[in-house]
């Protein structure tokens, strides 16, 4: 048997990269690669075909000519930083000749660059080239020698057709096109083409999971199919999406930041940020997101797609409305618990500031008392009139019932933290009576709320309203005991 051409090695052994080390076993390629602490099914894949596990990512990088970097795109930039920390082990040191890193993963060309940069200090040691993978995996055509392949755009200053030990042939063998000599270029072109494949799988997602609800799903695929059969055949594609959606939750990302770093839309103009989410419902919403490539149960058929997703959108809905009522409400509080909270605009029975309930998790319990007992003092100064004219009423009349309007009568004034308290008590202890209202007393002075203009900003008893709140909330953020 002929020597291989040349060693790669692959992470990881998923789907994708399971098929790429078929096809490069098929032409005698060594492919090596580190599995240790994968999952059993990783372990599986590997063991299906010739491939040679190492025990480290030291080990990887002493031995690999090229290194196919092809995980979901959530640890690409780790996978990279494992293998740049591998170059500064002793084994490595000994390697002749550079180490060809290839990045095939769905990312924007800012973390290709950023990629780039991590390998930049060791530039003469490891040749960073960005790329992506554009079609389904690898596979022999039945009864041939023959393959389909993918498409594996690259870009950057190395091309790979240029590598040492066999770069033009690998090139070929993996169906590489070198498309350009800046970093990003090849993992933005794979964006814009997910984004209209992928994209059009989420639209699908929706439209169909939506029909379903409105039981009109069939009449829909009735109408795609004589008005827009190419579409309904796009639709297919749902079948094939369960077992990848986790890996599609960052790409969406990925590819709403390529939209917006190298585009140029506004943020709020990329829509797939929200089609993440919607990937994100399928993989950890609903029963979809369990199932493997390997063994595939559910979600077989575009109408079960939408069955399910509705099933993780009602559950989720229970979950959500069981969350929102364990929350504490305000609306059930009694007219007790109100009292401690003043409303800014009584007429209107609007609730003023909430203080943390029992339930809530407390933030600055000083900077809250403040807030309440100044939000208090405003509504008590724009009021006044109103609270002193039903003071009198049932003092006269010695009713202790709520006045009209539904307020508590003066024998139920509860005031917060003890702010106007003895105000409102000397008030009382007069039954009521005194000048609350002072009209002008002179030609030419502006008349308010509290009588001259040089009376403005004072309260009932004459004092200044602001220099009195002041020392209030000087009380309240002081600590106690000291």
């Amino acid at each position: 048997m002929a020597a291989p051409l040349a060693t790669l090695g692959i992470l990881s052994i998923g789907e994708m990269g399971l098929g790429v080390a078929k096809l490069l076993a098929a032409h005698n390629y060594r492919v090596i690669t580190n599995i240790t602490g994968r999952s059993q099914d990783t372990h599986t894949r590997a063991a299906s075909v010739p491939v040679h596990p190492v025990s480290s990512d030291e080990d990887l990088a002493a031995q690999a000519d090229y290194i196919l970097s092809i995980v979901p795109p959530r640890d690409a930039l780790s996978t990279a930083q494992r293998i740049f920390a591998a170059s500064s082990k002793p084994l490595f040191q000994k390697r002749t000749r550079p180490l060809y890193y290839l990045d095939l993963n769905a990312v924007s060309p800012r973390s290709a660059r950023e990629m780039g940069d991590i390998f930049a200090p060791v530039t003469e040691h490891i040749r960073f080239i960005d790329g992506g993978i554009i079609g389904p995996a690898p596979r022999q055509v039945p009864d041939s020698e023959g393959w389909k392949r993918p498409s594996i755009p690259t870009s950057g200053p190395y091309p790979l057709a240029e590598a040492e030990h066999g770069g033009k042939h690998l090139a070929e063998v993996l169906n590489t096109q070198h498309v350009s000599d800046e970093i990003g270029g090849a993992s933005g072109l794979k964006m814009c083409f997910a984004s209209l494949t992928k994209g059009f799988t989420a639209l699908a997602i929706q439209s169909f999971t939506t029909a379903h609800r409105l039981n009109v799903l069939p009449e829909l695929q009735d109408h795609l199919k004589q008005y827009s059969p190419k579409s309904l055949e796009l639709t297919k594609s749902l079948t094939v999406m369960p077992p990848k959606a986790y890996r599609w939750v960052r790409e969406m990302y990925e590819i709403g930041d390529t939209f917006v770093e190298d585009g140029g839309f506004e943020k709020d103009e990329s829509i797939f940020y929200g089609v993440g989410k919607t990937y994100d419902l399928v993989a950890n919403g609903t029963e979809l997101g369990q199932e493997k490539t390997e063994r595939r149960v559910k979600g077989k058929t575009p109408e079960d797609v939408a069955a399910l997703m509705s099933e993780g959108i009602d559950k989720r809905k229970t979950k959500t409305d069981a969350w929102q009522r364990a929350r504490p409400s305000s609306t059930n509080r009694t007219p007790a618990s109100r009292s401690s909270t003043a409303s800014p605009n009584p007429s209107s029975g609007s609730q003023g500031a909430k203080t943390p309930s029992s339930g809530a998790v407390p933030g600055n319990v000083w900077a809250e008392r403040s807030k309440t007992a100044a939000q208090r003092s405003s509504s008590a100064a724009a009021n006044v009139n109103r609270e002193g004219s039903a003071a009198r009423e049932e003092a006269g009349s010695g009713n202790a019932s709520a006045s009209a309007g539904g307020r508590p009568g003066s024998a139920q004034h509860a005031p917060v933290n003890g702010f106007n308290g003895a105000e409102v008590k000397e008030f009382l202890s007069r039954g009521g009576k005194g000048t609350v209202h002072k009209p002008n007393d002179g030609a030419g002075k502006t008349g308010g709320a509290w009588g001259t203009k040089d009376l403005a900003n004072h309260m009932a008893n004459g004092q200044p309203f602001f220099v009195t709140l002041s020392k209030q909330v000087s009380s309240l953020r002081a600590p106690k005991g000291g």
